[in-house]
């Protein structure tokens, strides 16, 4: 795009982020979720999967992993327990086993339940208990049983440790 001044004959091309559409005397911003290279007599709608929040904008730019654009304007964190590529539109529930998906997750597997917890669930993360020990990818706690030993919270290894001297 490109507009004549009043009262002049020569065009003026328009700015990368913003059109002229024909007979117009000015060039206009595009707004938010759409954008224009330089010279355009329209701006394009940014398409789905793509994050364009801000007017005047020069391309279209990815929604990015760890996120959702339910529209070209919105982003929003993917939540605890689902995951969300780069250009999503919305989010995808976690389901691997042992598997923990903290806010912002862009991977399906997620990450493994880290040893010294238990992960039922891929959206839950709780301290493995006292009396307990929990390797990684856990998703539930196990008793510790050898005899001395004590497990305090967050305990990852069967053995656990010594008890201290004077307890037992």
């Amino acid at each position: 795009g490109s507009y004549s001044g009043s009262g002049s004959s020569e065009c003026t091309s328009c700015t990368a982020g913003s059109y002229s559409g024909s007979g117009s005397s000015e060039c206009t911003w595009c707004p938010a979720g759409t954008y224009s290279a330089s010279s355009s007599a329209t701006c394009t709608a940014c398409s789905s999967g793509s994050y364009c929040p801000d007017a005047e904008s020069v391309s279209e730019g990815d929604c990015p992993g760890g996120a959702f654009c339910a529209t070209p304007t919105e982003k929003e964190q993917c939540p605890v327990g689902s995951y969300c590529p780069a250009r999503s539109t919305s989010t995808t529930t976690c389901v691997r086993v042992g598997s923990y998906c903290p806010a912002g997750t862009s991977i399906a597997e997620g990450g493994d339940c880290p040893g010294g917890a238990f992960c039922a669930t891929p959206a839950e993360k709780e301290q493995c208990p006292v009396g307990s020990y929990c390797p990684a990818r856990s998703t539930s706690t196990t008793t510790c049983v050898r005899v001395g030993s004590y497990c305090p919270a967050g305990t990852s290894i069967a053995e656990g440790g010594d008890c201290p001297g004077g307890a037992f």
